[in-house]
């Protein structure tokens, strides 16, 4: 590297496994609770307000993009099942969501939903909560803009929390997500 006449290496002669590019959505000025009923049974919507919506525009096609996400979240007490899946869209309002181009099938076949994380949490009462992890590798296919963002189905449409629990104590806590994208040189 020392013997480029560049400033910078050029994206074009980055190896083959180089993070090229790395999108951050991270708030950095409030938390706010979010309470969550996803409608119908065992449905998929986004999350409140589009608060996990991140758009990157890839510099390459072949590249593959790396998703992180994490999150706190309360399951209010409740042992029905929680889902969380990354959906992506060409539109930054996550109009026209559509399911990752290589999201697995189930082998088994079956009624099971394709999740990229699940939770079930009854443990004590409704400020119960966990730092969710979430993640995801999806091929960029073409170097569109396009946006991703956090979609959660609640197994019998029970209200969830995302950031914080209802309760408003010392005892209880809140925490900021991180939506992490990075694009990787294939």
């Amino acid at each position: 590297l020392t013997e480029l006449d560049y400033d910078r290496v050029p994206f074009q002669k980055m190896p083959a496994g180089s993070v090229v590019q790395t999108v951050v959505n991270y708030p950095e000025s409030e938390v706010v609770v979010k309470a969550h009923q996803p409608g119908g049974s065992n449905a998929f919507a986004e999350t409140p307000d589009g608060q996990y919506r991140t758009t990157i525009h890839p510099m390459f096609g072949d590249s593959i993009l790396l998703l992180d996400l994490t999150f706190l979240f309360g399951g209010n007490n409740n042992s029905s099942i929680s889902g969380f899946k990354f959906m992506q869209s060409k539109n930054t309002d996550m109009s026209n969501p559509s399911e990752l181009s290589n999201n697995a099938s189930y082998a088994g076949g079956g009624n099971r939903q394709f999740t990229h994380g699940s939770s079930r949490q009854k443990d004590y009462d409704g400020n119960d909560r966990h730092t969710m992890h979430i993640t995801a590798m999806v091929p960029a296919n073409s170097t569109e803009a396009r946006t991703y963002s956090l979609f959660h189905y609640s197994e019998s449409n029970i209200t969830k929390y995302f950031n914080a629990t209802t309760t408003d104590n010392t005892g209880c806590s809140f925490s900021p997500w991180r939506f992490t994208i990075r694009e990787i040189r294939q």
